[in-house]
């Protein structure tokens, strides 16, 4: 987990008097441009996903005022958690202060910084997993669905699980693509056939339903990937496309025409792609092949599944 930093602990004494109010707070001191990491702390880590195990880099881009203060923070690389990637552009908005960069005559003046912050759970920090949640070792290799094999898809497949009170899967909603169709099937497919959970049980003792969120990672081997390089190129490509239909889902707009903007959107990263494959695995660009095909058709299903839940 991010190292936490250590604030010292100040004594207020207020005063009631009515003529004098309290003191403005100082102004926290300026932190150095390779030192964020020192503003989060082990209490700042969302619930949420602490409870995923959700982890990750998140790289962003601040607009710095005349003053050293953060007036805007972008996210330029995505941890994957939407929770983790909110907290950091926060976190550092509220906290971070910078000593003002100085023109040639002495003037304060605005500025950027790009940075990253690694957000890890420590083992001893992590939550203790519920009984049946070691579900990895339910895949074994030859699970790996033949399509995605060959198509050389990998990714996380976050899901939930509707538990029966004798501790079977009755239900299983994926609830965060990995981008291939294959494996988002596979996955609950698989744990609906093999999954057997301890019941759970209400304040009497007696045995009821339950849910369960978890994910699994499917990973081809380094020795039979083609080109880590294409790989991680692709994996930006479909990050892109989840996050841009992940905005605009709950909108109004057809399924397709909310597909379509996704492409648009992340034509640049596609490009990257297709140059990757073309120069490391001489292969086409992706809409001329069955990777696009294929992410087009897990995007269509992440809007079905977004949008077939219930409103809360």
């Amino acid at each position: 987990m991010i190292r936490p930093f250590r604030a010292a602990a100040f004594a207020a004494l207020l005063l009631a008097t009515a003529e004098a109010p309290p003191p403005a707070a100082p102004a926290p001191p300026p932190v150095s441009r390779g030192a964020l990491a020192q503003l989060f702390g082990e209490a700042d880590y969302p619930a949420d996903a602490l409870r995923r195990h959700e982890q990750g880099k998140v790289g962003f881009h601040l607009d710095i005022d005349a003053a050293g203060g953060v007036a805007g923070c972008t996210i330029t690389q995505s941890s994957g958690s939407a929770s983790l990637d909110e907290a950091t552009c926060r976190l550092i908005k509220a906290r971070a202060r910078f000593s003002p960069v100085r023109d040639a005559g002495g003037k304060a003046v605005p500025d950027t910084f790009d940075g990253h912050i690694v957000w890890h759970l420590d083992d001893d920090t992590a939550p203790a997993p519920p009984p049946g949640s070691s579900l990895a070792t339910l895949f074994s290799d030859a699970d790996y669905p033949m399509a995605a094999l060959r198509r050389h898809e990998q990714g996380k497949v976050d899901f939930r699980l509707d538990i029966d009170s004798a501790g079977g899967v009755t239900g299983c909603t994926v609830t965060h693509s990995s981008g291939s169709v294959s494996l988002d099937e596979a996955t609950c497919r698989l744990l609906k056939e093999r999954a057997h959970f301890s019941p759970a049980r209400d304040a009497a003792g007696n045995a009821v339903p339950d849910t369960f969120d978890g994910h699994i990672i499917w990973r081809i081997d380094d020795d039979t990937s083609a080109s880590p390089e294409f790989d991680a190129a692709a994996g930006v490509w479909m990050r892109c496309l989840t996050e841009a239909v992940r905005q605009r889902v709950a909108g109004p707009e057809a399924a397709e025409t909310l597909v379509a903007k996704a492409f648009d959107a992340c034509t640049a990263e596609e490009a990257q792609l297709a140059a990757i494959g073309t120069r490391t695995l001489a292969q086409p660009a992706p809409d001329s092949n069955a990777m696009r095909q294929g992410m087009r058709e897990a995007l269509l299903q992440s809007i079905s599944t977004a949008r077939s839940k219930p409103s809360r």
